[in-house]
Formats: structure tokens, sequence, C-alpha cells
């Protein structure tokens, strides 16, 4: 029980620790971090690594990921209607808007992951003396697409308390990534995210391109 009155802000803090606890540790998480790492793995492939390339296959990774934080914030957000709880976290001294604020606040504890994805690929990278150097903000896109993801997923699990739903919201939020070789030209960047293969040929970085601070934009505003 608490011990006194405590503001909104407060309680959404202490509620949104515990979330972030336990997305930090689900085991969703870890399976998506363990199979990006996979996926950059076999995407960025035997030949010398470019950086102005890495950077961006590492979104593959992130793509993967994402998917499993979303299904991990849609459980956890359907969590009192899947358990039927609902009159009890009715009768707990927290508004429903008070929880969902702290389901999102929550998804920081997914950013560890996607961290230690960014962290693997660049020592792996590095141990293959790879040329160029990587692209501070295309790497922060990538985590913006993990938050991005999680907020889908809250809000799915608020709509609909069901698994299934979780897991549909992630194939849906897959076929992008799955389709973005069949773009061209300028909507090239558009998807969520697209593997960047074409820049495998480019002999060196080329400034403004591929648009690395729009994208992270545009992701920024998927989270938002």
């Amino acid at each position: 029980a608490p011990a006194g009155p405590r503001s909104p802000l407060r309680a959404a803090l202490a509620l949104a620790r515990i979330e972030a606890w336990l997305l930090l540790r689900s085991p969703l998480v870890v399976a998506g971090l363990l199979v990006g790492a996979l996926v950059v793995h076999q995407v960025v492939g035997n030949n010398q690594p470019l950086w102005w390339t890495v950077d961006w296959q590492i979104g593959s990774g992130q793509m993967i990921l994402a998917g499993t934080v979303l299904v991990a914030a849609q459980l956890a957000a359907s969590r009192a209607r899947r358990d039927d709880l609902d009159e009890v976290y009715r009768a707990a001294p927290m508004s429903s808007r008070t929880r969902t604020a702290a389901l999102l606040l929550g998804l920081v504890g997914a950013l560890p992951a996607s961290v230690a994805l960014i962290a693997a690929t660049a020592v792996y990278v590095r141990s293959r003396h790879a040329l160029g150097s990587p692209d501070p903000v295309v790497l922060v896109g990538g985590m913006l697409l993990v938050l991005a993801a999680g907020a889908l997923g809250v809000a799915l699990g608020r709509l609909f308390p069901r698994p299934l739903a979780g897991v549909l919201g992630a194939v849906v939020w897959l076929v992008p990534f799955a389709q973005s070789n069949n773009i061209s030209g300028a909507f090239t960047w558009l998807p969520p995210w697209t593997m960047g293969d074409q820049l495998n040929q480019l002999p060196s970085s080329f400034a403004g391109y591929p648009p690395g601070h729009a994208h992270a934009v545009e992701l920024a505003g998927l989270a938002a």
C-alpha cells in the first residue's frame, strides 16, 4: 500500500521502473536480440565491411528486435484485461491513463538490447578492419525504431487483449521491411527501415546520402 498520496507523475515513474525491468528481462526481447544479431551477421556478409552501409544494415537486426518488443509491449499493456483483473486494477489508486503512461515510459527497458546489438556489431566490424566510420544519427535511428514498435505494442494492448493481436501487429510491422527491396527512387528511405544494399556499391560515404537525419526524424515521429 502507498505510504501517502502520490502525484500521477510520481506514480507513473514508479510503475515505469517495474515495467522497464520486466521488459528488460523478457524472453521475447532476449530472443529478438539474438535473432537480430544473427540477421546482421548474415547481412554484413564475409566481405570487408564498409561503415557507411553497415550502420544501416544494423537496422535490419533492430527491425527484428523491434518486432519482439512490439509483442512484449502488447502483452504487458493487455495484462489486466487478459487475466480478467479489470476490477482489481480499477480499485487500485492509479488511473488507466497513468498506467498507460507508465507502460510507454517503461519502453526504455528495451533500449539496452538495442544498444547491445549496436555495440556487438561495432566490435565485430572493427575486428574486421572496416572502412570509414559509423553515422551516430543512423545508429540512434535504430533505437527510435525499437521505441516506435513498443509504442505500437502498447496501443494494441490497450485495444485488443488477445496475444494474437501483438503477433499480427509484428507481422504487419515487418511487411515494409520485407518489401523495401521492391521500392526504388525517392521513396526508398520511407519504409521504417531499409536494407541499403546499394550502399555497398559506393566507393565511399557521401555527405547527405542516405538521408540519415531525415530518417531519424521520421522514426521519432512514428514513436510519437
